[in-house]
């Protein structure tokens, strides 16, 4: 993921560049279950090939 941000013309990419990354994207998800905040999980949905992962 460093490399390809890269050579998309980042200069430096480091751990909060990357997880900030993966928060935006869906890869994460740091909510916990109580919060107000409503998470869709589409990788629950069937038919998801994601799911099984």
């Amino acid at each position: 993921m460093s490399r390809e941000l890269k050579r998309r013309g980042f200069r430096f990419v480091g751990p909060t560049t990357a997880y900030a990354l993966m928060q935006a994207t869906g890869m994460v998800d740091d909510h916990i279950q109580a919060c107000w905040v409503p998470t869709e999980r589409p990788f629950d949905q069937p038919g998801c090939p994601m799911a099984a992962r």
